[in-house]
């Protein structure tokens, strides 16, 4: 089977064609980013449809939600998330049970994903990687682990079968994410605090990532009846799990609440919502009298904004300078509309748009001599392929 899924990689880290991250200048690799995003380096290109909204402000001077959208790789180079790329985790199962090696990604045998809680949210430094070791030394496995800090670190090929459900049709059609939430140790195993979105937005990205490249490399519809929980999986059997627990599927938080009003979204609600999101972030140029010209980006699905740059470019196009640059923070739900200004310098802009599951749009801005209104133009984008499984 070909390369058909993008690799993850840390947010200020670059595809500079096969060369690890780690060996990267940071600088280098922001500007390569941004030119293959810009398409001018040969990338993989899938054609997508937009639905363009109204525009959310006045003052629209170009047409209304210009985006310009190309390729559905699940590439999310959100800053400050240094999560391990697929396929080069050095971590090893201490133990060879657990594992069942299979070939199911060919044969088409994949029909779930089932999500787990690990039980690892310690909160103490390293909880999930304490949580990693554990799990490699058990005759129980799991393909994936996500933590709260939004790492993916991979434990099983997803080819290959892994205990990790006790019903075992289940188990021989899966791949088991494991999350960082759960407290064995306590009466009450879980807490509300296990998946409040002000604190853990990155692991919620992480797991749509996740579950949209598995999807993509298996043909596997992203839908509720095809991602389940270990309780869904068990249910009716003899000792069975209840993880990941009453919270992941029921709670209600303030920041849901203020965010999508009156639709009651719970934490696997808005974890579908991610799941299924194909709307890159729309940009508008808007124009003032007396402040300087701005770009808009808006999420439209309200589901959150992940990282902004914002270039100017050479004589020849290519990226020269940074003239802006935004990520979410780490603290409280990602924005759903960020503005940027627009330097009054003549020239060319390139601006690059990322949501939170790598749902990427650009536009080139050129502003013109003489103190003319500027222009906003789509721009193309692209990404290379990378690798789920090698």
């Amino acid at each position: 089977m070909g390369t058909r899924i993008a690799a993850l990689i840390p947010a200020a880290a670059l595809l500079l064609a096969s060369a690890p991250v780690e060996a990267r200048p940071d600088a280098a690799a922001a500007l390569l980013e941004d030119a293959r995003a810009f398409g001018l380096e040969t990338g993989i290109a899938i054609p997508m449809v937009v639905a363009v909204s109204t525009p959310p402000t006045d003052g629209i001077s170009v047409e209304e939600g210009l985006v310009n959208y190309d390729y559905a790789e699940m590439v999310d180079k959100m800053e400050g998330m240094s999560r391990t790329v697929i396929g080069r985790n050095k971590k090893k199962r201490k133990i060879s049970t657990g594992v069942t090696p299979a070939d199911r990604v060919d044969r088409g045998e994949i029909k779930y994903i089932v999500l787990h809680a690990s039980g690892g949210a310690t909160g103490k430094p390293g909880s999930c990687d304490g949580s990693v070791s554990w799990l490699l030394k058990q005759k129980t496995a799991a393909h994936f682990m996500v933590c709260r800090d939004g790492r993916v670190i991979r434990m099983v090929k997803i080819e290959n079968i892994a205990n990790h459900v006790k019903n075992g049709a289940i188990d021989a059609a899966s791949v088991g994410i494991e999350t960082e939430s759960g407290h064995p140790e306590k009466k009450e195993p879980f807490l509300a605090d296990d998946w409040n979105p002000a604190k853990y937005w990155r692991m919620y990205a992480s797991m749509a990532w996740l579950v949209r490249a598995i999807a993509k490399e298996t043909n596997l519809p992203r839908d509720r009846a095809h991602v389940i929980t270990h309780e869904e999986s068990d249910r009716g059997m003899r000792d069975a799990h209840t993880d990941p627990g009453p919270f992941f599927n029921g709670a209600a938080y303030t920041d849901f609440d203020a965010r999508f009003p009156g639709q009651a979204v719970t934490p696997r609600e808005y974890l579908m919502r991610l799941v299924a999101d194909d709307t890159p972030p729309q940009i508008w140029l808007v124009s003032a009298a007396s402040d300087p010209d701005v770009v808009e980006i808006k999420d439209t699905n309200e589901l959150g904004l992940a990282h902004i740059r914002v270039w100017k470019l050479d004589a020849a196009g290519k990226p020269k300078d940074l003239m802006y640059e935004w990520s979410a923070p780490v603290a409280g739900m990602p924005t759903t509309i960020q503005k940027a200004a627009i330097a009054q310098e003549p020239g060319s802009y390139r601006v690059v748009a990322r949501d939170l599951v790598g749902n990427t749009s650009a536009a080139l801005v050129r502003v013109p001599e003489g103190g003319a209104a500027p222009t906003l133009a789509a721009a193309p984008v692209s990404s290379p392929e990378s690798v789920l499984r090698e």
